[in-house]
């Protein structure tokens, strides 16, 4: 930061006023009362770079919330490029199904543990039905919100009722016992 930058100005020298710090900041050297030394979303990285990947000249004005300084794209490449990947995806079908495959592979790990060979065994196991009323119907996962655990497959209006019911044992058999009373 410049000596000759005025207390409570941006470092930076964008002309910007920057905010007093609540609480002390110890990882970056600052005590509660200070001011920050950048605005928001500015830091060093930022205004030592001039230029995204592209060769886009960043301004003070843009590079604080548009530069992403992960991918090192402006905002307006990580559009262009956004927007080239979901044309190609509508344009080529088979690059479609691939995103979705893969996808699907991704969640099936990350939600429930499981692989495609995992999905289609209970699949097999369950003749392709919903595990409760038999229906032939695109079907969901069902699993154990306290544990995680996949209970099996079930077609949406039965895996709703399940989650309506906040799978309780005991309040669908009340509930079953309510309808056979009044039926």
């Amino acid at each position: 930061m410049a000596s000759d930058q005025p207390i409570g100005m941006c470092g930076c020298r964008c002309g910007q006023p920057t905010r007093r710090v609540q609480q002390t900041r110890s990882d970056r050297g600052l005590k509660s009362g200070e001011y920050q030394r950048f605005i928001r979303y500015h830091n060093r990285r930022v205004h030592l770079r001039t230029q995204c990947k592209r060769g886009h000249v960043l301004t003070v004005v843009n590079a604080g919330m548009a530069y992403h300084s992960r991918t090192g794209y402006c905002a307006e490449c990580g559009r262009e490029i956004n927007r080239k990947r979901q044309r190609r995806a509508r344009s080529e079908p088979e690059t479609l199904r691939m995103i979705q495959r893969n996808y699907r592979k991704y969640r099936l790990a990350k939600k429930y543990g499981m692989t495609e060979a995992d999905y289609e065994h209970l699949l097999n196991a369950q003749n392709g039905c919903c595990a409760i009323c038999s229906e032939r119907e695109r079907l969901y996962i069902d699993h154990d919100h306290a544990t995680g655990r996949v209970r099996g497959l079930l077609c949406n209006l039965c895996n709703l009722a399940i989650g309506k019911f906040r799978d309780s044992p005991m309040v669908l058999r009340a509930a079953a016992a309510y309808i056979e009373r009044t039926a």
